[in-house]
């Protein structure tokens, strides 16, 4: 069994890692602590192959968000992002988010078909405040989740929560993966205790 363990009397460089120590029935094949190494406790064995493609190369995998569905702020009404559209998707629209890279909120929405007429950003942790909202055009305001929870009611009417969900460009590459991490647990010895 491995415990992640944090040695804070350990010179300055190295102060604050996350060490891995070992319990009795472990592997055999994992290195015995020695001196300051920095490889103490890990295993010597190779890492798990990742999913490779018919070349044999790792399959390399990537990951976007999508608008998945909305909640309308001040009712709680909740439609996935395609009835949304359908419903107020030609109305002009405007965009407000106070996050750490608002332009991303903002291309994702273009990115899924949407026009914004205005957008609106706040610095990181600040959503954008009710009267810089008062400014926007008179149609639906998205917001992103993280600063819907910052507004108290009554709320804007006009409010809508965008709830993202991430799209992998190749689906079964976790699927493989998750099918090797279950091979590599099975070869592993167990303890009668231990939970994989």
């Amino acid at each position: 069994m491995w415990k992640s363990s944090c040695r804070m009397r350990e010179a300055p460089a190295t102060a604050g890692c996350c060490r891995l120590a070992r319990y009795a029935n472990t592997p055999s094949d994992v290195s015995a602590p020695t001196g300051s190494s920095r490889n103490w406790g890990r295993p010597t064995r190779p890492p798990p192959s990742l999913p490779t493609d018919s070349t044999g190369k790792p399959r390399q995998i990537s990951v976007r968000l999508q608008p998945d569905y909305l909640t309308h702020l001040s009712t709680g009404e909740q439609l996935d992002w395609s009835a949304w559209r359908l419903t107020h998707g030609r109305t002009p629209c405007s965009a407000a988010a106070g996050i750490g890279q608002p332009q991303r909120f903002f291309a994702m929405l273009q990115q899924a078909g949407l026009v914004l007429e205005r957008t609106l950003s706040s610095p990181d942790h600040h959503a954008p405040s009710l009267s810089a909202l008062q400014t926007l055009p008179a149609g639906p305001i998205l917001i992103t989740a993280k600063d819907a929870v910052k507004y108290a009611p009554p709320h804007d009417p006009r409010l809508w929560v965008v709830h993202a969900a991430p799209v992998f460009s190749d689906p079964a590459w976790l699927d493989a993966l998750e099918a090797l991490l279950q091979d590599r647990s099975a070869a592993l010895p167990h303890n009668h205790g231990d939970r994989h």
